[in-house]
């Protein structure tokens, strides 16, 4: 072969070789940078799961632990087959109080948004790390079982709302700034009724009594948040009811509190399988077993949760209206944002249970309204049996799309970009993070499109102008500026123990009682004493009465304290409901007894010593 191919040839071969060698040398190459890619990103994945689950093991924000709860609500679990669920009927409503009115709370959304506009004048606390990690909320949301009873839901919303209510309760008792703001004078627990000593035994009741066809048969109520304040008085300051949803939908919620009830005219005594009707009729008996017990112990707010919907009860100074307000949170949060926040179960639980702690005792005078209240006549034993299937409403009602709150001033709360859960550690978030660019206000055209508050058919008359009819709390501005005042005898002192028994045995005065100049008035009998006691609790029936609960309750009996405002006596008290008057007759006659021989030892020990 010609030398001169053959040197071409091997040109080509050596060219050849050149080129497989960059090439395998930029393959090599590509690879170290394909494997130094995939190492930053390692890396990177590494750290932000780092970040993650350190930022989850924070204590968490106040707007990022109302996401983080919204999120349990959704991950609500609801059974629906019959083989697994709890029967029965939904209430028996035999011989409680009924209210004459079951009306629209036309304004509750602008109340409940007074709270969280206070909180907003605290920008502070809504961005301190006060609550629950997203861990642990995690940890909760693993444990949360499919609901299948009244059980199962309390469990769900003592472990989804109370405890979260409670903590950020907590948290604003111990913010000196916001105690203050929101007049708070106690922390708060939630407690069934068996904590309470309410003794529900047949045992208890008066035979003579309880052969009456018209006894007021109250009942407890499944749950209480107490007021725990001064830190000697648990005061019952709103009351629970919980019904599984299997048992009252949602739907049959929103339609049976389309308008006005006003049961004695259109559900007691009537009989239909119009669905409107069964609607109507499950949730009249249900705010009616929540009713009853509520004006019974003179509290004026409740609600009835289901785990998808809360029905609001506020009761004012008339006590034949009961408010009512319907709220969905899953409908209602469309998308967590900040202009949602307020409207998940635990805000608005939260700004409820706040507006409660504030709400002023009911008088004396509101008891004696209670008493002229009708009764429920009908046995209901059986209503949700009685219910035909098909008259059940299960598809979505399209009288409610979620409320929004109008006319206004804005909202600041924010749900800060930084603070937004991780989708690793709180699932189930219904929207991306948000752009940089703030949201619009809740109060916008934008965030209120398509989204009304529940169709309203007539006004409540407390809402009216004017003063007739008006109660003593409508003037909800500056409810949260000026909470109920104690009354004037909260602070009277008591009477000295040496200064009953003067009154008792007709001994001299003692001079040491802190009402010793008030006594000096006149010298009075121990029946003139009773005589002007019951006249005066007869009379005195109202908000500053000489006469207050101390919220301390026996076996059958509570303690009260009461002022003779003629004479200045102050003592403790014990009161008893008619039923268990023997009870207390015979604990009198005990003491009598004790005391006779409490004076006879005395007296044997007096004479031993002389002798």
């Amino acid at each position: 072969m010609d030398p001169k191919i053959q040197e071409l040839l091997a040109e080509l071969d050596q060219e050849r070789r050149r080129r497989q060698d960059a090439e395998a040398e930029a393959r090599s190459e590509r690879r170290r940078r394909e494997e130094e890619q995939r190492r930053r990103e390692e890396e990177q994945r590494r750290r932000e799961e780092a970040e993650a689950l350190a930022s989850s093991a924070e204590s968490s924000t106040l707007p990022l632990f109302l996401h983080a709860c919204h999120e349990l609500l959704v991950a609500i679990q609801i059974v629906t087959d019959p083989t697994r669920t709890t029967q029965g009927a939904v209430t028996r409503p035999t011989n409680r109080r009924v209210p004459s009115r079951i009306t629209l709370w036309e304004t509750f959304t602008e109340e409940q948004m007074k709270v969280w506009h206070k909180l907003d004048q605290h920008p502070h606390f809504l961005t301190e790390k006060l609550f629950p990690s997203l861990h642990q909320l995690d940890y909760v949301r693993q444990l949360i079982s499919p609901i299948s009873s009244e059980w199962d839901l309390r469990y769900y919303e003592r472990e989804t709302v109370e405890n979260q209510v409670r903590a950020i309760v907590d948290r604003i008792y111990e913010n000196d700034e916001l105690k203050r703001a929101f007049g708070l004078r106690g922390s708060i627990t939630f407690e069934s009724h068996a904590n309470l000593g309410l003794s529900t035994r047949a045992d208890d009741l008066n035979p003579v009594i309880s052969s009456q066809t018209t006894v007021v048969t109250g009942g407890q109520a499944d749950r209480f948040c107490i007021y725990r304040q001064d830190g000697d008085e648990h005061i019952p300051a709103l009351a629970i009811e919980y019904k599984a949803p299997h048992k009252l939908t949602r739907d049959e919620i929103v339609g049976g509190l389309a308008q006005d009830i006003h049961p004695s005219k259109e559900i007691i005594g009537k009989e239909s399988d119009d669905p409107d009707f069964c609607s109507k009729r499950l949730v009249a008996a249900v705010i009616t077993q929540l009713f009853s017990y509520m004006v019974a112990k003179g509290i004026r707010y409740g609600y009835v949760c289901t785990g998808e919907a809360f029905i609001f009860l506020r009761i004012l100074d008339d006590p034949s209206s009961v408010m009512c307000s319907v709220c969905t949170p899953s409908l209602d949060v469309e998308e967590i944002n900040d202009d949602s926040l307020h409207l998940t179960a635990v805000a608005q639980v939260l700004a409820f249970t706040l507006r409660a702690l504030v709400s002023p005792p009911a008088p004396q005078e509101w008891y004696d309204a209670v008493a002229e209240l009708g009764i429920w006549p009908v046995e209901y034993s059986d209503i949700l049996e009685q219910t035909p299937p098909t008259a059940r409403q299960k598809h979505a009602s399209p009288l409610y799309r979620g409320r929004r709150p109008s006319k206004l001033p804005p909202f600041q709360m924010t749900l800060r970009p930084r603070c937004r859960p991780h989708t690793d550690i709180v699932p189930r978030s219904r929207s991306p993070s948000p752009p940089t660019s703030p949201p619009p206000s809740p109060l916008s055209p934008s965030a209120r499109r398509g989204r009304t508050v529940n169709a309203r058919a007539r006004s409540n008359p407390y809402q009216k102008s004017g003063k007739k009819g008006q109660s003593s709390e409508d003037s909800d501005a500056d409810w949260i500026d000026h909470a109920a005042e104690p009354p004037k005898i909260k602070s009277q002192p008591y009477c000295s123990q040496q200064c009953l028994l003067a009154l008792r045995d007709d001994g001299p005065l003692d001079a040491s009682c802190p009402n010793y100049q008030a006594h000096l008035k006149r010298r009075i009998q121990p029946a003139e004493f009773r005589a002007l006691i019951q006249e005066q609790l007869s009379r005195d029936r109202g908000p500053d009465a000489n006469c207050r609960p101390l919220y301390k309750k026996g076996s059958c009996g509570a303690a009260f304290k009461i002022h003779l405002l003629s004479h200045g006596y102050t003592l403790l008290a014990k009161g008893v409901e008619r039923n268990n008057a023997r009870k207390l007759e015979h604990e009198n006659e005990v003491y009598h007894k004790a005391s006779r021989y409490s004076r006879q030892l005395h007296s044997w020990l007096s004479r031993d010593c002389c002798a």
